[in-house]
């Protein structure tokens, strides 16, 4: 395996990871992954800045929300000495906490990443719909 192909999969074993997380909802694991100046960029909202902030929205998501069924297509994964990005189509569907109706969101979402000394770290994320979201009954 040469050192280009091994970089790459240790990046697509860290991808890995964060896709877990977040279908576990687990804001922890979740926030771990995060860079200290991580920045997300979702859908409508004002941007969100910072490890912390970023970690307190996913846990909300989290908490509001059964995030089980993302289903990432990350179609294009680059990676290069210390930089890498992702773009990706999902399918998710979203299943409120309190038993409500379930929402399917299909979306493009594109990951920013860096690697620091413990390992890589989402620095960006851009999330948007890509189609009208769905009930789900």
């Amino acid at each position: 395996m040469t050192a280009h192909s091994q970089e790459h999969a240790e990046f697509k074993a860290v991808l890995g990871e964060l896709d877990a997380a977040f279908a576990a909802g687990d804001a922890a694991a979740f926030g771990a992954l995060l860079a200290d100046d991580t920045q997300v960029m979702w859908n409508d909202r004002e941007t969100i800045v910072g490890r912390q902030a970023v970690h307190d929205a996913f846990a909300g998501l989290f908490s509001a929300v059964d995030t089980s069924e993302w289903r990432p297509d990350h179609h294009t994964i680059e990676v290069y000495a210390d930089g890498a990005y992702v773009m990706s189509d999902f399918t998710e569907t979203l299943r409120p906490a309190d038993g409500g109706h379930a929402v399917r969101v299909r979306g493009r979402a594109v990951f920013f990443w860096r690697r620091t000394e413990i390992g890589w770290r989402l620095t960006r994320l851009l999330t948007a719909r890509s189609a009208p979201d769905e009930e789900v009954i």
